[in-house]
């Protein structure tokens, strides 16, 4: 072949896209493999065949070809559900180049409808969820405009708790959102685009995490209950950003379950080509009946301690999706009043 004459069928087979291209007589010149898969057509059934009879079992295709095969239309676009997956169908006219024929171009365009319907489910549960710290210090801060409350006088308490109250909500406000863009990113999997693996030692991972609950908890009771050696030593491959959050949300959940006067610790080891991570508290524990839902999506077991206590049911199913995005593992045991052990497996540098 002449190397500057453009193989057409060739560049056709390598679109991303389904291409079928119909003769003024509605025969198929032309198609790539693509667009059989996509309509579900197999190759015999395109010998010496009209293409409506090809697509006659899709009878809003067949009419949009009609209406630009006769001129009616100089393009047409469908969705077209096809059981369990959606396609997006475009028809153009191409008369100048075929002498009438036409041009169907098509799409698998379920991910695009899915991450539509995600769209449209976060911005509600988003809503919805923040419309109960929003009133509390609408209300709260609408008692200091109006002059419920005077710094002046003997409710200077009063005051105080109302800033309180507000500087707390401000916090679930801030935690929230930012679980939901990581439950965004998850469920439409653009997360795999925003992974960032790189080598650390795990431990550093663990300190930063704790830093940040510096920030929203006492500083002293961090420092005094959780008790993790330090470790520079055990390297792992992994998102350093994502690592930090699982344990943020770990050491988190073991400080907020268990009493004030009692420890969690971390504890990390190696063992065949993985390291291995506990986070171990002495608090209320988990029960058998709802074990099989801790990692579920909003999921909260309904007690005094969590009635008591922020959260939004979404930490645990955020770290178990992370954990396997990174190869990772995760899982915990635990026995009521006693406590519970998360435990975290990872690849070691050097090991897939």
């Amino acid at each position: 072949m002449d190397p500057g004459v453009i193989d057409l069928e060739s560049l056709i087979e390598r679109l991303p896209l389904g291409i079928i291209v119909v003769s003024a007589d509605l025969r198929i010149k032309m198609r790539n493999d693509l667009s059989l898969n996509l309509l579900d057509i197999g190759v015999e059934n395109l010998l010496n065949t009209d293409f409506l009879d090809v697509i006659k079992e899709y009878s809003l295709l067949k009419d949009i070809v009609l209406q630009v095969h006769s001129g009616k239309s100089q393009q047409q676009h469908l969705v077209l559900p096809m059981g369990d997956k959606v396609l997006s169908c475009s028809v153009l006219s191409a008369g100048d180049i075929l002498s009438g024929g036409l041009i169907m171009l098509l799409e698998d365009a379920t991910n695009i409808k899915k991450i539509e319907q995600i769209k449209r489910e976060f911005i509600g549960t988003l809503l919805h969820k923040i419309r109960s710290p929003l009133a509390t210090m609408k209300t709260s801060l609408s008692m200091l405009k109006y002059g419920m409350v005077h710094p002046e006088t003997s409710k200077t308490l009063d005051m105080h708790e109302i800033f309180t109250m507000c500087y707390d909500e401000v916090n679930r406000l801030s935690a929230l959102i930012s679980d939901m863009r990581d439950l965004f990113l998850i469920e439409t999997k653009l997360v795999e685009k925003d992974l960032e693996i790189e080598v650390f030692p795990v431990y550093a991972a663990i300190a930063s995490a704790m830093g940040d609950l510096k920030k929203s908890l006492p500083p002293e009771i961090v420092g005094k209950r959780i008790i993790a050696q330090e470790n520079t030593e055990l390297l792992v491959n992994a998102d350093f950003e994502k690592m930090k959050k699982i344990f943020f949300v770990l050491l988190k959940n073991a400080l907020q379950y268990s009493a004030a006067d009692t420890s969690v610790e971390v504890l990390c080891s190696d063992m065949d080509d993985s390291i291995n991570i506990t986070i171990k508290d002495r608090g209320i524990g988990i029960s058998d009946s709802i074990a099989d839902q801790v990692f579920g999506k909003f999921f909260r077991e309904d007690n005094f301690t969590t009635r008591n206590s922020a959260g939004n049911g979404l930490g645990l199913f955020i770290a178990k999706s992370y954990m396997e995005l990174m190869n990772g593992s995760i899982f915990f045991n635990s026995k009521q009043g006693e406590g519970t052990s998360f435990h975290i497996t990872l690849p070691l540098h050097g090991k897939k």
